[in-house]
Protein backbone atom coordinates (compact mmCIF):
# COMPACT_ATOMS: atom_id res chain seq x y z
CA UNK A 1 0.00 0.00 0.00
CA UNK A 2 1.29 3.62 -1.15
CA UNK A 3 2.00 5.64 2.14
CA UNK A 4 0.05 9.13 2.05
CA UNK A 5 1.88 12.00 1.53
CA UNK A 6 1.29 14.64 4.15
CA UNK A 7 -0.21 17.80 2.89
CA UNK A 8 1.20 20.83 3.23
CA UNK A 9 0.47 24.21 4.26
CA UNK A 10 3.12 26.71 2.83
CA UNK A 11 3.35 29.91 5.15
CA UNK A 12 0.88 28.42 7.60
CA UNK A 13 -1.53 30.34 5.68
CA UNK A 14 -4.04 27.45 4.59
CA UNK A 15 -3.79 25.56 7.86
CA UNK A 16 -4.70 28.92 9.76
CA UNK A 17 -8.03 29.30 7.80
CA UNK A 18 -9.09 25.90 7.39
CA UNK A 19 -8.71 23.49 10.19
CA UNK A 20 -12.20 23.02 11.85
CA UNK A 21 -10.87 23.62 15.51
CA UNK A 22 -11.44 27.30 15.98
CA UNK A 23 -7.78 27.48 17.87
CA UNK A 24 -5.87 27.21 14.46
CA UNK A 25 -8.58 29.33 12.89
CA UNK A 26 -7.36 32.25 15.24
CA UNK A 27 -3.66 31.24 15.38
CA UNK A 28 -2.01 33.02 13.01
CA UNK A 29 -1.46 36.62 11.53
CA UNK A 30 -3.99 38.12 9.75
CA UNK A 31 -2.05 37.32 6.81
CA UNK A 32 -3.31 33.98 6.53
CA UNK A 33 -6.86 35.12 5.10
CA UNK A 34 -5.04 36.05 2.03
CA UNK A 35 -5.82 32.84 0.08
CA UNK A 36 -9.56 32.95 -1.90
CA UNK A 37 -11.92 30.69 0.39
CA UNK A 38 -12.27 28.80 -2.26
CA UNK A 39 -8.94 27.70 -2.65
CA UNK A 40 -8.56 26.74 0.99
CA UNK A 41 -12.06 24.42 0.76
CA UNK A 42 -10.86 23.10 -1.87
CA UNK A 43 -7.56 21.83 -0.71
CA UNK A 44 -8.55 21.39 2.87
CA UNK A 45 -11.34 18.86 1.59
CA UNK A 46 -8.90 16.36 0.29
CA UNK A 47 -6.82 15.61 3.20
CA UNK A 48 -6.70 17.21 6.86
CA UNK A 49 -3.10 19.50 6.55
CA UNK A 50 -0.31 17.20 8.49
CA UNK A 51 3.22 20.04 8.00
CA UNK A 52 2.98 23.37 8.41
CA UNK A 53 5.69 25.16 7.16
CA UNK A 54 6.29 29.18 7.83
CA UNK A 55 9.43 31.57 7.33
CA UNK A 56 11.55 32.82 9.98
CA UNK A 57 10.22 36.49 9.60
CA UNK A 58 6.73 37.86 10.25
CA UNK A 59 5.94 35.90 13.59
CA UNK A 60 4.07 33.85 11.26
CA UNK A 61 4.74 30.46 13.42
CA UNK A 62 4.90 31.21 17.11
CA UNK A 63 1.35 32.01 17.23
CA UNK A 64 0.51 28.49 16.46
CA UNK A 65 3.40 27.07 18.45
CA UNK A 66 1.56 28.76 21.51
CA UNK A 67 -2.47 27.50 21.16
CA UNK A 68 -0.70 24.37 20.60
CA UNK A 69 0.78 24.43 23.57
CA UNK A 70 -1.61 25.92 25.77
CA UNK A 71 -4.66 24.27 23.67
CA UNK A 72 -3.04 20.33 22.69
CA UNK A 73 -5.19 18.41 20.28
CA UNK A 74 -5.08 15.28 18.97
CA UNK A 75 -2.46 14.83 16.31
CA UNK A 76 -0.90 18.50 15.87
CA UNK A 77 0.48 19.16 12.77
CA UNK A 78 4.44 18.96 11.85
CA UNK A 79 5.70 22.13 11.93
CA UNK A 80 8.90 23.75 10.15
CA UNK A 81 10.06 26.94 10.08
CA UNK A 82 12.13 28.23 6.96
CA UNK A 83 14.92 30.70 7.74
CA UNK A 84 15.66 33.19 5.47
CA UNK A 85 17.72 36.38 6.09
CA UNK A 86 16.23 37.40 8.72
CA UNK A 87 15.94 41.03 10.68
CA UNK A 88 19.53 40.75 12.45
CA UNK A 89 20.71 39.80 9.07
CA UNK A 90 19.56 42.43 7.35
CA UNK A 91 20.59 45.34 9.86
CA UNK A 92 23.94 43.39 9.87
CA UNK A 93 23.94 43.37 5.77
CA UNK A 94 23.16 47.19 5.90
CA UNK A 95 25.04 48.37 8.81
CA UNK A 96 21.35 49.60 10.44
CA UNK A 97 21.29 50.56 14.18
CA UNK A 98 19.57 47.82 16.38
CA UNK A 99 16.36 49.44 18.03
CA UNK A 100 14.32 47.87 20.62
CA UNK A 101 11.46 46.88 17.90
CA UNK A 102 14.61 45.29 16.10
CA UNK A 103 15.22 42.94 19.56
CA UNK A 104 11.55 41.93 19.89
CA UNK A 105 11.44 41.24 16.31
CA UNK A 106 14.83 38.96 16.85
CA UNK A 107 13.04 37.15 19.94
CA UNK A 108 10.00 36.02 17.51
CA UNK A 109 12.01 34.52 15.13
CA UNK A 110 14.49 32.75 17.72
CA UNK A 111 10.68 31.27 18.84
CA UNK A 112 9.81 30.29 15.64
CA UNK A 113 13.30 28.44 15.04
CA UNK A 114 13.70 26.97 18.10
CA UNK A 115 9.80 25.89 18.72
CA UNK A 116 9.25 23.91 15.51
CA UNK A 117 9.83 20.36 14.89
CA UNK A 118 11.94 21.09 12.50
CA UNK A 119 14.27 23.95 10.70
CA UNK A 120 15.90 23.89 7.19
CA UNK A 121 17.44 26.90 5.36
CA UNK A 122 18.23 27.59 1.21
CA UNK A 123 22.14 27.75 2.09
CA UNK A 124 24.67 27.26 5.06
CA UNK A 125 25.49 30.86 4.64
CA UNK A 126 22.05 31.68 6.05
CA UNK A 127 22.04 29.10 9.22
CA UNK A 128 25.49 29.91 9.82
CA UNK A 129 24.65 33.56 9.64
CA UNK A 130 21.61 33.02 11.75
CA UNK A 131 23.58 31.40 14.62
CA UNK A 132 25.83 35.51 15.10
CA UNK A 133 22.25 36.37 15.71
CA UNK A 134 21.19 34.76 18.50
CA UNK A 135 22.05 31.48 20.14
CA UNK A 136 20.38 28.47 18.16
CA UNK A 137 21.16 25.16 19.32
CA UNK A 138 19.46 23.00 17.46
CA UNK A 139 20.33 21.41 13.87
CA UNK A 140 18.96 23.53 10.60
CA UNK A 141 19.25 20.86 7.95
CA UNK A 142 20.10 22.81 4.33
CA UNK A 143 18.03 22.15 1.11
CA UNK A 144 19.04 24.07 -1.24
CA UNK A 145 16.48 25.74 -4.18
CA UNK A 146 15.50 23.39 -6.98
CA UNK A 147 17.86 24.38 -9.17
CA UNK A 148 20.46 22.38 -10.51
CA UNK A 149 23.74 23.60 -10.74
CA UNK A 150 24.87 24.81 -14.03
CA UNK A 151 28.34 22.99 -15.98
CA UNK A 152 30.79 25.11 -17.51
CA UNK A 153 29.43 23.81 -20.65
CA UNK A 154 25.99 24.48 -20.27
CA UNK A 155 26.57 28.21 -19.59
CA UNK A 156 25.92 30.23 -22.73
CA UNK A 157 28.76 33.30 -22.73
CA UNK A 158 27.29 36.92 -22.61
CA UNK A 159 26.94 38.79 -25.77
CA UNK A 160 29.88 41.21 -26.08
CA UNK A 161 27.80 43.70 -25.93
CA UNK A 162 24.62 44.31 -23.94
CA UNK A 163 23.37 45.31 -20.34
CA UNK A 164 24.11 44.70 -17.19
CA UNK A 165 21.31 42.83 -14.61
CA UNK A 166 20.80 43.67 -11.37
CA UNK A 167 17.69 42.09 -9.78
CA UNK A 168 16.68 42.63 -6.21
CA UNK A 169 16.39 45.14 -3.69
CA UNK A 170 18.72 48.03 -4.21
CA UNK A 171 21.08 47.33 -0.89
CA UNK A 172 24.29 46.72 0.28
CA UNK A 173 23.32 43.17 1.82
CA UNK A 174 23.19 42.77 -1.96
CA UNK A 175 26.09 44.21 -2.86
CA UNK A 176 24.56 46.87 -5.14
CA UNK A 177 27.18 49.30 -3.77
CA UNK A 178 30.31 47.17 -4.71
CA UNK A 179 28.39 47.36 -8.07
CA UNK A 180 28.23 50.67 -8.48
CA UNK A 181 31.56 51.25 -7.52
CA UNK A 182 32.52 49.05 -10.44
CA UNK A 183 30.33 50.37 -13.10
CA UNK A 184 32.57 53.36 -13.04
CA UNK A 185 34.95 51.47 -14.51
CA UNK A 186 33.24 48.83 -16.63
CA UNK A 187 30.94 51.27 -18.05
CA UNK A 188 34.26 53.42 -18.66
CA UNK A 189 36.08 51.11 -20.48
CA UNK A 190 32.67 49.40 -22.30
CA UNK A 191 31.02 52.23 -24.17
CA UNK A 192 28.53 49.90 -25.21
CA UNK A 193 27.40 48.45 -21.91
CA UNK A 194 24.19 49.75 -19.92
CA UNK A 195 23.55 49.01 -16.54
CA UNK A 196 19.74 47.95 -15.24
CA UNK A 197 18.46 47.93 -11.74
CA UNK A 198 15.55 46.35 -10.93
CA UNK A 199 13.85 46.82 -8.06
CA UNK A 200 12.69 48.69 -5.14
CA UNK A 201 14.56 51.35 -3.92
CA UNK A 202 15.68 51.27 0.22
CA UNK A 203 17.09 53.90 3.02
CA UNK A 204 20.64 51.70 3.24
CA UNK A 205 22.39 53.86 1.31
CA UNK A 206 26.60 53.51 2.49
CA UNK A 207 27.61 56.04 5.85
CA UNK A 208 24.01 55.40 7.32
CA UNK A 209 21.24 57.89 8.13
CA UNK A 210 18.77 56.05 6.80
CA UNK A 211 19.13 57.63 2.91
CA UNK A 212 18.20 56.30 -0.39
CA UNK A 213 20.14 53.74 -2.22
CA UNK A 214 19.05 54.96 -5.51
CA UNK A 215 20.23 58.72 -5.01
CA UNK A 216 23.58 57.40 -3.50
CA UNK A 217 24.20 55.40 -6.52
CA UNK A 218 23.31 58.19 -8.98
CA UNK A 219 25.56 60.83 -7.41
CA UNK A 220 28.16 57.88 -7.09
CA UNK A 221 28.44 57.33 -10.65
CA UNK A 222 30.14 59.71 -13.23
CA UNK A 223 27.57 61.86 -14.50
CA UNK A 224 28.56 60.97 -18.08
CA UNK A 225 27.54 57.21 -17.48
CA UNK A 226 24.16 58.28 -16.20
CA UNK A 227 22.18 57.90 -19.64
CA UNK A 228 23.67 54.67 -19.68
CA UNK A 229 21.98 53.47 -16.44
CA UNK A 230 18.29 52.80 -16.02
CA UNK A 231 15.90 51.74 -13.12
CA UNK A 232 12.91 49.95 -13.46
CA UNK A 233 11.83 50.12 -9.50
CA UNK A 234 9.89 46.81 -8.64
CA UNK A 235 8.23 44.64 -11.09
Amino acid sequence: MTPKLPCCACHGAMLASDRTNESFRTAMSPNALAIPPSARRAAHAKTPFDIVEAPDYEALLPPLLHRLQTEPIPHPPATITHIHSGSAIQRRGNHLPTTPDDRAIDALEQAAILGATAACSTTSAVARESRISFPLDREIATIPLGIPAAQPSDITPPPERGPVLFVGRLESLKGVDTLTLAANTFLANCPDAALEFVGPDTNTAPGGGGTSMRAWIEQTLHPALLPRVRFTGEL
